[in-house]
């Protein structure tokens, strides 16, 4: 019998997930974390967009040259960008369909209940229904 404090396992799990989503409280790995920080103080700030297209504009009219060295880098960039993105959606999504799943088991759970207590209550309806009988008998015995 182990420590789990111990176990490797433990921190594994420990460092994976050093960080927590404000919003949904999920617990993030590095990756993730890094990638929501990205999106959230670069990515999707106007500014950043401003900027872009500024140089963007800056390159074409440098001509040529520059005009194919920013395509390059502005392809790179796009990669990198959809990268960063999908990694936070990607991890988001697995955590959702893990949910999902949960809730479904739950619904299937609730569902068998409610099967289960039909079947009870029309079996006590039939076990009412075979005592009228013998409550007659007893009535007309009294009378």
């Amino acid at each position: 019998m182990g420590l789990p404090w111990l176990s490797a396992k433990h921190h594994e799990h420990k460092r994976k997930h050093l960080f927590t989503d404000p919003v949904t409280g999920d617990q993030l790995t590095l990756a993730e974390e890094l990638s929501w920080q990205v999106q959230t103080r670069i990515l999707r700030r106007w500014s950043f967009l401003a900027v872009f297209t500024a140089f963007t504009a800056l390159m074409w009219l440098r001509g040529p040259g520059a005009q194919f060295a920013w395509n390059l880098i502005a392809s790179w960039l796009a990669i990198i960008v959809e990268g960063t993105v999908g990694l936070a959606m990607f991890s988001q999504t697995r955590r959702d369909a893990l949910i999902l799943r949960k809730i479904k088991l739950l619904e299937e759970a609730h569902v068998d209940a409610d099967r289960r207590r039909d079947d009870q209550t029309a079996e006590l309806a039939a076990m009412i229904r075979s005592l009228a009988p013998v409550r007659e008998s007893a009535q007309g015995a009294q009378g």
